[in-house]
């Protein structure tokens, strides 16, 4: 199994962080909904074109952290990060370091899509790719903490996201709506409630991260 790599428009990500989890994006509409676990998500179209997008997941953890796994049309593949207590610089980057378990420390950049949410692309590597599916836990080390997030579910949803994105890859809208989805205007925070609140910017101020032990917690589990 091998992902080429390459890059998601800001317009597609945001529809996978946004429709995924309730609010609105007026750039993509859902074609097919997907669910798995706590993963909520589905198949998303450019309403530019009527073409296929994406597919996305996402899950809300008990830190407040929303994770989210896409897949686009020419199979590139990412995860993002969002909170509504964030305040990222829009438009800035932030190394981050990632890892598997007791897997291979990784450098990567998160790229602030708005100022609640971060993307960061995933290199093309079938290794790394079965890593998040069978392993058990990722943690993302910023330059303010670590985020650990339990990888529950990720096997069966890694591979309905890129089976999803293979079956809807020829997908076009018939026309049946030609002004769109349209943009109801969301919520002030499409993300609920009811748990502690996240840091303002864990990602600091775009300084090289500081070193993470691997066993740091920070509760951040589904």
């Amino acid at each position: 199994m091998f992902i080429s790599f390459g890059r998601i428009g800001l317009a597609a990500f945001t529809a996978a962080a946004g429709i995924a989890l309730g609010a609105s994006a007026a750039s993509s509409a859902e074609i097919a909904k997907l669910r798995i676990g706590n993963w909520q998500g589905g198949a998303f179209s450019n309403d530019q074109n009527g073409t296929f997008s994406h597919c996305a997941a996402s899950a809300r953890y008990n830190s407040g952290i929303t994770l989210v796994f896409s897949i686009s049309s020419d199979r590139v593949w990412s995860m993002g990060f969002s909170s509504s207590t964030w305040n990222l610089n829009r438009g800035s980057s932030y190394p981050v370091r990632y890892w598997v378990d007791d897997g291979e420390v990784l450098n990567g950049t998160a790229l602030a899509k708005t100022d609640k949410l971060a993307q960061v692309f995933l290199p093309a590597n079938s290794s790394l790719f079965g890593a998040f599916r069978y392993g058990k836990v990722l943690r993302v080390a910023t330059a303010e903490k670590t985020l650990v997030f339990r990888l529950t579910d990720t096997s069966e949803l890694l591979n309905a996201l890129l089976q999803c994105s293979r079956d809807y890859g020829n997908y076009r809208a018939g026309g049946g709506n030609p002004f769109g989805s349209g943009n109801s205007g969301g919520s002030t925070n499409p993300f609920g409630g009811g748990s502690a609140p996240a840091p303002s910017n864990p990602f600091g101020g775009g300084n090289a991260p500081r070193p993470a032990p691997a066993d740091k917690k920070s509760g951040e589990t589904i």
